[in-house]
């Protein structure tokens, strides 16, 4: 055999190879995607915190993994049959409290206790949204431990009722809560789950519309908070909906539409929360109305005092001449 037929034949050799190692790596990679999809495997997030020292993300991640731990000794779920519109009511009421607790975390016991009873892919669902709340930090960024945890309880909600939607909704919004390519593989899936379960379910635009913020388009996004709005199951939610539309106009620089859309927004809900009457004083500042966005801010310092409407507050109130006023004074 001369070597030019030996060459051919190492080639060939090499060729094939190269061709088994590329079926076992795609194979691999394939039983690797159906344990990620399937809740056998829930990942570690890879992502970047940025603004976040390792002191403050060791301390916070020393807590949530406190708070998980105790979190994993609750039997979650009841097995027994109920009524399950009432149970979903009462999933509902939960996730608005925990939406409105925001970072005061002496409100998550009662709500804790409002989940633990219901259905088990409710009760699970709710677990993940208060591990979820747990690890928030600030801009969006969650401590990577904790969404893993709140992955997981979804991984059990949907293993232990695969048809439920609102399970598939919470694994979604779990999955858009961090930038990470093996999350967006999750997040595909389950928004290919609630489709074919059902598209229409109340609490799913909300979750669709984050998808969409972050793998969509201007108009998926604009469409999925218009649904947010129309199918919303609670008045929070739809509170939300109305604050993200107007937001997106004045974002894309329809600030008459933004104002607009607050105005609608507190003809059905006159009294508004602190960040709804906040932002609208920020449109209304950026529209050169003062007046309005003085009064505005006022409403939204009637809530509780925070920095944010202070500052707008100066601003309209030095746009119209007047004094600023410091924190806890109250003058006219």
């Amino acid at each position: 055999m001369d070597s030019n037929t030996l060459q051919l034949v190492g080639a060939g050799a090499l060729i094939a190879v190269l061709g088994i190692a590329t079926l076992i790596l795609l194979w691999i990679g394939r039983g690797q995607t159906r344990r990620l999809l399937a809740g056998d495997v829930n990942p570690l997030p890879q992502v970047a915190l940025r603004g976040i020292s390792p002191a403050e993300l060791a301390e916070h991640k020393a807590f949530v993994e406190m708070q998980v731990a105790d979190l994993d000794q609750v039997r979650w779920g009841s097995e027994a049959s109920a009524d399950r519109r009432q149970a979903e009511q009462t999933y509902q009421a939960a996730l608005d409290a925990l939406t409105e607790a925001e970072g005061d975390y002496r409100k998550l016991p009662p709500i804790v206790d409002m989940l633990v009873d219901l259905p088990r892919d409710l009760a699970l669902s709710g677990a993940a949204a208060v591990v979820l709340r747990l690890a928030y930090l600030q801009g969006g960024m969650h401590v990577p431990q904790g969404v893993r945890a709140a992955l997981a309880y979804t991984s059990a909600a949907i293993k232990a009722y695969p048809v439920s939607v609102d399970a598939w909704i919470m694994r979604l919004r779990v999955a858009t809560s961090v930038d990470d390519s093996r999350y967006r593989v999750i997040a595909n899936d389950a928004m290919r789950k609630i489709q074919g379960l059902n598209p229409n379910h109340p609490r799913f635009p909300d979750v669709e519309s984050k998808y969409y913020f972050m793998y969509g388009t201007t108009q998926q996004y604009e469409a999925a908070v218009r649904r947010m709005i129309e199918l919303a199951p609670s008045p929070l939610v739809k509170r939300s909906g109305y604050d993200r539309l107007a937001q997106l106009y004045g974002l894309t620089k329809r600030r008459d539409e933004a104002i607009a859309t607050y105005q609608q927004l507190f003809r059905e809900q006159p009294e508004g929360s602190a960040w709804t009457w906040h932002n609208y004083s920020l449109q209304l500042l950026a529209a050169q109305r003062y007046q309005d966005a003085l009064e505005a801010s006022n409403r939204a310092l009637a809530f509780f005092e925070f920095s944010n409407a202070r500052n707008v507050n100066n601003k309209a109130r030095q746009a119209l001449g007047m004094s600023v006023v410091e924190a806890g004074e109250t003058r006219a």
